[in-house]
């Protein structure tokens, strides 16, 4: 009976997905409420708007100098699509590795100083216009794999 109890009290402390999620909210609750909701809404605004024109197509380009993390030195260009943006390596490297396996995309990890953020990135290009192009027409190219950003936008490394 005492290992049965043992093992009752185990299992029901492991955490669940409804358990982060919780967590997750509350916490996004709480910086809307310190920052204020509507400056709140102005950041998420700011980072969604599309600064940059290219052969007509409008997309958020953002220029900062950055590390790669890792990458193939093939792959990583000068204008990489970004996908995912995460405070924690590990979470990068999991979406990162799902791309490569899933989608068969040549994603790789950046550094952002400036944010302090490690950025997925999917593709990188040579040109803007090539960003772009796969930018707008993202939604058909991750119909498996969405991005795990509200919008697709592309970083200019310095």
């Amino acid at each position: 009976m005492a290992a049965a109890a043992v093992t009752m009290a185990i299992a029901a402390c492991h955490p669940t997905e409804q358990n982060y999620k919780a967590a997750y909210d509350k916490s996004v609750s709480r910086t809307k409420e310190n920052v204020g909701l509507e400056a709140y809404n102005k950041v998420i605004e700011e980072n969604n708007r599309n600064n940059y024109t290219v052969n007509g197509d409008s997309i958020r380009l953002l220029i900062d100098r950055c590390n790669v993390v890792d990458g193939k030195p093939d792959e990583v260009k000068r204008y990489s699509v970004i996908v995912g943006e995460f405070k924690q390596k590990f979470n990068a490297t999991s979406y990162r590795d799902r791309l490569r396996s899933e989608l068969q995309q040549p994603a790789y990890i950046v550094w952002t100083a400036t944010d302090q953020k490690y950025l997925v990135a999917v593709r990188g290009f040579d040109s803007a216009a090539e960003a772009a192009a796969f930018v707008n027409g993202i939604d058909h190219k991750m119909k498996k794999l969405p991005p795990l950003v509200k919008k697709a936008w592309v970083l200019q490394r310095n």
